[in-house]
């Protein structure tokens, strides 16, 4: 069997960290696995050994893809342009450069005889939508919710036509199924497989447990993604310091100079309380993870929540938002204190594990066990039933 993954991405989160451990995983079921990605994110897939990458370029770089499309010699100005113009240019220009690339993706595909491709992410639609008389089967995964960009006319058309082109739709969670069945009626292309986890990643004896600042130090894994609640966390910070001085909040994944999440440190003056860790390596991710006494998500808008489900299996407590999917792995009191995305209820819940040191405990052998339910070695039997079905099925 082979199958085609695609993916195009700004960066790295969830999908991207899904069709790693998938690639991985199918590889070693006996799979052939190609993966199309662009290059802004190549570097993330690099390690992956036994795999075909087919790098289709920049495609979040103006200058680049705009000189692929029309021209070697042509030059964008970016300073004589607003942001909001540079966004829309782009947009607009992207569909381009994918009709423009659909004849070598076409060869690609057809020289490794691909039995079927599997999307992540719309701009991975966007690319198969784009490839003339494609005869492949095609499932599609959807990693967030229901929310196209209504000032875009060919994301919103994208959006309606797609599914018609799927063959069947992977939604990461339930709740992920029922926000676009709830506006799209596709109930019969449908099925839920939330994301996995290797658990052989997580056994503490390989892990490095590393020394931290606090006496009670937090993760949150957001970075500077707003819809992440970073802000939210570093507010929460400022009122359990009122009553809690060693505690100690690391921030994972890129947090730029200029963001409000760094203006906030310094205006509440929690520079000696706030670590920023940038971007790191799984490994590494891990051994910080491993040290910790609780990771916090406060997300406004969580399809499911890779990183929850990390932290369930290192034993790590959880607060999270009572948002999307994120409740079919955190159940409130059992593995971890669910709460609305502010400060006031982020900062409660805080203080209440920080005073409990049983409830921590006790989350952290329920997540344990939970966790095991993500492994997978049991994940990966159901694409690899679903792939085989749809191929059959195809004829």
């Amino acid at each position: 069997m082979n199958i085609c993954l695609v993916i195009i991405s700004d960066g790295w989160g969830g999908a991207e960290t899904v069709v790693y451990e998938l690639a991985k995983n199918l590889l070693n079921k006996g799979v052939n696995v190609s993966i199309i990605l662009n290059q802004e994110i190549k570097k993330y897939y690099d390690s992956l050994d036994g795999i075909d990458i087919f790098n289709i370029g920049h495609v979040y770089n103006l200058m680049l893809m705009t000189r692929s499309i029309f021209s070697s010699k042509i030059r964008i100005k970016k300073k004589d342009m607003s942001l909001t113009f540079l966004y829309y240019l782009m947009e607009s220009l992207r569909p381009l450069y994918f009709k423009r690339i659909s004849k070598a993706v076409m060869l690609f595909l057809t020289d490794r005889k691909i039995d079927l491709i599997n999307t992540h992410l719309i701009k991975a639609d966007m690319l198969v939508s784009n490839l003339n008389n494609l005869r492949i089967p095609w499932i599609g995964t959807i990693h967030g919710a229901y929310n196209p960009p209504w000032f875009h006319l060919y994301y919103k058309k994208l959006e309606l036509e797609r599914f018609n082109f799927m063959d069947k739709i992977i939604f990461m969670s339930k709740w992920t199924s029922r926000n676009f069945n709830d506006r799209i009626s596709i109930k019969e292309k449908s099925i839920v497989i939330h994301c996995g986890i290797d658990i052989s990643n997580f056994h503490k004896n390989s892990i490095n447990k590393l020394e931290l600042k606090g006496n009670f130090n937090i993760l949150f894994p957001g970075g500077s993604k707003s819809m992440k609640g970073g802000g939210v966390v570093v507010q929460a910070l400022k009122q359990v310091r009122q009553s809690v001085q060693d505690i100690h909040l690391y921030i994972a994944l890129n947090v730029s100079k200029k963001s409000i999440i760094r203006k906030m440190v310094k205006d509440f003056h929690l520079e000696e309380h706030v670590s920023f860790l940038g971007f790191v390596q799984k490994k590494r991710y891990f051994e910080y993870l491993r040290a910790m006494d609780v990771l916090v998500l406060p997300s406004k808008d969580e399809a499911f929540g890779i990183v929850n489900i990390e932290a369930m299996a290192l034993g790590k407590p959880i607060i999270a938002s009572n948002q999307g999917g994120i409740p079919e792995a955190v159940i409130n009191g059992r593995n971890g204190v669910l709460i609305e995305p502010n400060a006031e209820d982020v900062a409660e819940a805080i203080l209440y594990l920080y005073r409990n040191e049983d409830v921590r405990r006790h989350m952290g052998e329920n997540n344990l066990q939970d966790s095991k339910k993500f492994a997978w070695d049991r994940i990966i039997d159901k694409y690899v039933d679903l792939f085989k079905e749809t191929i059959n099925n195809a004829g």
